[in-house]
């Protein structure tokens, strides 16, 4: 009985460790090479927006426009995440 068991636990576990282990990696991939790109970018962009002048400035900030561009930067790495660890999932593990 408990060979069945232990036979049924590592079917599982070979099942779930390549897919595991390739979330791990798109994650790792994302946080050390996307997010560093997307921050740079992003601050690129609200720099060149609070150099358009005191007054162009306040009213963008009144707009809400540096906001929309963080959350739309989140939004796409969210994304992006999203979609490695879809295609992490979906291929089949070696065997």
């Amino acid at each position: 009985m408990f060979q069945v068991l232990f036979v049924a636990g590592q079917a599982i576990i070979m099942w779930v460790m390549p897919r595991l282990l390739a979330a791990l990696g798109v994650a790792a991939v994302s946080t050390t090479v996307l997010m560093p790109i997307y921050k740079w970018l992003e601050n690129k962009i609200l720099t060149n927006l609070s150099s358009a002048g005191g007054d162009a400035y306040g009213f963008l900030q009144f707009l809400g426009v540096p906001n929309a561009v963080t959350i739309v930067f989140a939004a796409y790495a969210l994304r992006v995440s999203i979609n490695g660890a879809k295609a992490a999932f979906a291929k089949k593990g070696v065997s």
